[in-house]
């Protein structure tokens, strides 16, 4: 799915003007495509519709909806907000719904007439901003939504409803809370963001004619993978292959009190398809976490006296990772400064791909810098307070920008970055952008990062880049989890269910790339 912020929505409609559509026709599209999804929805003849414009193109396009669904046979009432039209192609559908017999009528001299009808509307199409709402709403838009929200009105949005900002996906009070989004030619960043994205309800891409040749032109990629992308990607296991085809990872989790975090990172890591895990522990862990596995090697470390790597086991563990492809560094290994120097260690000094994560994120949280040091393209996977941590920010101001936040950190320090959280985000420092859509409410829960990080692992160990492991890694473990609560319940849900799931979510994979 192809996915856009605002500069590059206006770029590609530029490109498409310069290689020869016109503006009235791109609006036209954009209009009696949008008519077109709802006619198709709706039993249109003789229902009471309501379309709300604005003086741009979104209104512009709410006008030659307006026009087709007139003509399709709906009661339709159009209310300009914003006065007349304040562009010549939005202007000129403004003369053709009226030609065509479309009810137009002023919405700040017909505010009392407009409130009535949106409250006994059966559709309301809102066309008042799209993609260029910033600040707070009007008192007379804030009014017509909060009747719309009143009403039994089925609210569609063209493009993004108003109210919202389209690339990072916060909304004003009194946003408009949309049935059905009708977004123009690609899915607008902020759509997929939350809080936004729980104000969209439906989306539906409608195609405008932008050609595929103007998408080439834009300097930065966005994408929102499924299981097609998926299937596409995954690694091929060769009938003639063993163990060693397939890779080895190296864990090195857990402390004294965090032993399941060491666990399930490495169970996760071989459920993606690894051959080889080892788990690196403190060695007072071995003996205990020896009764619980089957097929994972045990090795153990120096330790501090609170049960965390010691700085005397960096040599030990360096020789350990140098047979491995990946390092899973970080989960539950605990904030010991001589855990936190181990950390640093092994970032600047393993050969082994890393997928750095939770404490191993926290070691480096003063001087992430670091990272610009290590051999090979790091995968880092934050939950947004640790995020927070790494570039100074307040957990809110992480939530605020998500995108920006992913993207800035992963091109000022070289790494692939996995914010986590509703619609994770994953960045990479040529600066590609995946909003992941998978996973639901019952993953917040502890355990499920560590599951992430051993996915993330398990393809790297198969030889996939950072960032196709990280994308891939997202959405299967959101769709594992997304499967095995259909087993359990929001409130049920575990880490280790997503481990039982995740070989199903994988074989569906496969069966889709025909394997």
């Amino acid at each position: 799915m192809r996915i856009v912020n605002v500069e590059q929505m206006r770029r590609l409609e530029a490109l498409a003007v310069e290689a020869g559509a016109g503006w009235e026709a791109l609006m036209e599209s954009a209009g009696q495509g949008a008519a077109r999804k709802i006619i198709e929805r709706f039993e249109v003849p003789g229902r009471r519709c309501v379309v709300l414009c604005g003086k741009g193109n979104n209104g512009g396009d709410g006008l030659v909806a307006a026009r087709a669904l007139h003509q399709a046979g709906a009661q339709c009432s159009v209310y300009m907000l914003q006065g007349k039209p304040a562009t010549p192609q939005s202007q000129y559908m403004y003369e053709q719904a009226v030609a065509a017999g479309v009810a137009v009528l002023d919405g700040p001299s017909q505010r009392e007439r407009m409130l009535a009808e949106i409250a006994q509307a059966d559709l309301l199409v809102d066309a008042v901003y799209g993609v260029s709402f910033h600040g707070e709403l009007p008192a007379l838009v804030a009014q017509a939504a909060q009747a719309a929200a009143e009403s039994r009105a089925y609210v569609v949005a063209l493009d993004v409803p108003s109210g919202a900002d389209a690339d990072s996906g916060r909304v004003s009070p009194h946003c408009f809370h949309a049935d059905y989004t009708m977004t123009m030619e690609a899915v607008k960043a902020g759509l997929l963001s939350y809080p936004l994205a729980g104000y969209v309800g439906e989306i539906c891409v409608v195609p405008i004619g932008i050609p595929d040749t103007c998408y080439e032109r834009l300097e930065e990629t966005r994408f929102a993978p499924d299981m097609m992308d998926v299937s596409l990607a995954l690694p091929v296991r060769d009938n003639n292959s063993h163990k060693g085809s397939f890779g080895k990872v190296l864990t090195v989790c857990g402390s004294v009190g965090m032993s399941g975090a060491a666990l399930m990172s490495s169970e996760a890591a071989y459920c993606s398809g690894a051959g080889l895990v080892q788990m690196a522990l403190p060695r007072s862990l071995v003996l205990p976490l020896s009764a619980r596995i089957t097929e994972q090697t045990l090795l153990g470390f120096d330790e501090t006296a609170d049960g965390t790597f010691a700085a005397s086991s960096i040599q030990p563990l360096l020789a350990a990772a140098d047979g491995a492809a990946v390092c899973v560094l970080g989960c539950g290994l605990g904030r010991n400064d001589e855990t936190q120097t181990v950390v640093r260690s092994m970032i600047e000094h393993t050969q082994a791909r890393l997928v750095l994560d939770a404490d191993g994120l926290n070691a480096i949280a003063d001087d992430p810098g670091i990272l610009r040091k290590a051999r090979q393209t790091p995968v880092v996977t934050p939950h947004p307070g640790e995020m927070a941590r790494l570039v100074g920010k307040s957990t809110a101001g992480v939530q605020a920008d998500r995108l920006e936040t992913a993207a800035a950190f992963a091109r000022t320090y070289g790494a692939v970055t996995v914010l986590k959280g509703a619609r994770t985000v994953i960045a990479t420092p040529d600066g590609r952008l995946y909003i992941n859509q998978s996973g639901n409410a019952g993953m917040a829960k502890g355990g499920m990062g560590d599951v992430l990080a051993g996915v993330i692992g398990g393809f790297l160990a198969q030889g996939l880049p950072p960032e196709r492991a990280a994308w891939m890694a997202c959405y299967l473990h959101g769709l594992a989890g997304d499967r095995a609560v259909r087993r359990t319940s929001r409130y049920g849900l575990l880490a280790r269910d997503l481990l039982t799931a995740l070989p199903s979510v994988l074989r569906e994979a496969e069966v889709l790339a025909g394997r």
